[in-house]
């Protein structure tokens, strides 16, 4: 019995998928038939960009090996389990969480939570066999009943991503994507607040004011809720160039130094005095947030504003303020810790809108 080590180009052919390859070929424990390649799930970078990634390939080839030797043993005393219906290679909940690992941060969390939205759908185990036009199907209804449209689309999408890799890597035999169309997300209207709303806010008084505090923190600096609500005092910085926030982005793993305004700071200056450096700024306040007593939308409405107002609101107006404000694109990008300079301007393009109705303010009467 030979086993050797392979390398098979994925991901077109910017990385590998180490193999084993079996001669003979072995027959498979569950199915009638011979298996010759075994997918270990490994990856390697076919061409490494720098020293974390030559690292991380030597330490994938030396995992790879060690793998290889335990299934050579296992082979040779006649116990060919690793081949069985339980590997990770058989199912595509396994497979999506192994895969999390060789994804960035931002990435491996869409997974994760694709892959809960599969688990919700069809249980613990989804076989790669059973995943047919009609599995496809079902989980789109399931999605639409269970969530709002866009994120249907979102969680949808990740999941034919991971099952067309699968497909690439020989674990599904049809691209069973290419009979199912995916979900149409909608374009949603980015909602945020006029300088007149934010100060009818600011008056007005709030049944939570961890909330109210925390909403107008957000306005002033734009930090994502994800991110306000782990806000501890320790990552409030004061140095030579004034005041800032030091943190790692929940959402896209990036550290961020984040100048902020001196009013936000002295919003936020009797917490600081606490001594203990790692208590939250704004303690529970995700139960202010996503409580039924929606206080949020109250406080928003005895503020006299019509609009849908979500914590997300407090920071599409900052992004708005400033580009009306006169902040470059650029700059704004960094600010709001943004990949993609495509979401940044989606603020410009509100902004240029409300540019071309404020040109119709100033008419020659005829």
């Amino acid at each position: 019995m030979k086993i050797s080590l392979r390398k098979r180009p994925i991901s077109r052919g910017a990385r590998y998928s180490l193999i084993l390859d079996f001669s003979p070929p072995l027959k498979h424990p569950e199915e009638n038939k011979r298996i010759r390649f075994h997918t270990l799930g490994l990856y390697l970078y076919n061409k490494p960009k720098n020293l974390l990634q030559r690292k991380e390939n030597r330490e994938t080839l030396a995992l790879a090996e060690s793998v290889k030797s335990r299934i050579y043993s296992m082979v040779i005393e006649g116990d060919l389990s690793f081949l069985a219906g339980a590997g990770k290679t058989a199912d595509l909940l396994q497979y999506m969480e192994s895969e999390q690992q060789n994804k960035g941060m931002k990435t491996a969390e869409s997974w994760r939570t694709a892959a809960k939205a599969l688990k919700n759908y069809a249980g613990e185990t989804i076989r790669f066999n059973d995943i047919d036009r009609a599995f496809m199907e079902g989980f789109k209804k399931h999605l639409l009943n269970r969530y709002s449209r866009n994120t249907a689309a979102h969680y949808c999408r990740i999941s034919r991503i991971a099952i067309n890799q699968a497909y690439r890597e020989g674990h599904i035999k049809e691209k069973i994507t290419d009979k199912v169309k995916g979900i149409t997300p909608v374009k949603v209207q980015r909602e945020y607040l006029t300088p007149a709303e934010v100060t009818a806010l600011y008056r007005t008084p709030c049944a939570k004011s961890i909330l109210k505090t925390a909403f107008l923190f957000s306005i002033l600096t734009g930090l994502r809720f994800s991110d306000i609500e782990r806000l501890k005092i320790d990552n409030i910085v004061k140095d030579d160039n004034g005041k800032a926030i030091y943190y790692r982005q929940k959402k896209t793993g990036k550290q961020q130094y984040h100048p902020i305004p001196e009013q936000a700071y002295e919003m936020i200056a009797e917490q600081l005095k606490n001594t203990d450096r790692q208590k939250a700024i704004f303690p529970n306040l995700r139960y202010t947030i996503y409580t039924p007593l929606k206080y949020l939308q109250k406080w928003a409405k005895e503020a006299g504003i019509k609009k849908h107002v979500t914590f997300h609101t407090a920071r599409h107006t900052y992004a708005v303020q400033h580009l009306t404000n006169g902040t470059q694109m650029e700059v704004l990008r960094d600010m709001m810790g943004h990949t993609d300079m495509k979401t940044t301007q989606i603020y410009g393009q509100i902004v240029d809108e409300l540019r071309r109705k404020a040109a119709e303010n100033v008419r020659i009467e005829a």
